[in-house]
């Protein structure tokens, strides 16, 4: 990661690893300092983050409203990750999920949405981290991790 690259890191993205961590953080526990070192290793680090925000907002839709078990949840981010591993064209349900032909189609519409829609939830989840850091840092809160 170049120097500059690295700068925005540091600056922009505690927050969102912060959002990546809080939604995710029960099937894919990883410290922060662990999500730090995934994505600073990274070739794209903005592009890596952006995948991984969606797939974290996608998941936090599916499985809010539900009293899905621990396993069922981790089935639904299996095929959550599978999806942003082969895309719409190269995508394989994985083995064992264990989940219904209703409940696979559903994470499939979520996920693959249309590119507009898309691009609008992820601004929004961008925007709404990017407020809460400014009001955090006008508040004198430490906003850093």
């Amino acid at each position: 990661m170049n120097k500059s690259t690295q700068r925005k890191f540091d600056d922009i993205f505690p927050a969102c690893l912060r959002f990546i961590q809080e939604h995710i953080n029960e099937v894919y526990p990883l410290s922060i300092s662990e999500w730090r070192d995934v994505f600073s290793r990274d070739n794209d680090a903005v592009r890596e983050m952006v995948g991984w925000t969606w797939s974290a907002d996608v998941f936090s839709r599916l499985t809010a409203d539900t009293s899905l078990t621990l396993e069922r949840k981790i089935a639904y981010f299996d095929v959550i990750l599978a999806c942003s591993a082969g895309g719409r064209e190269n995508f394989s349900v994985p083995d064992q999920t264990g989940l219904t032909a209703e409940e696979i189609a559903s994470i499939l519409a979520t996920y693959f949405a249309d590119d507009d829609a898309v691009s609008k939830r992820v601004w929004e989840i961008l925007t709404e981290i990017f407020e809460e850091k400014s009001l955090g840092s006008i508040r004198g809160e430490d906003s850093s991790i």
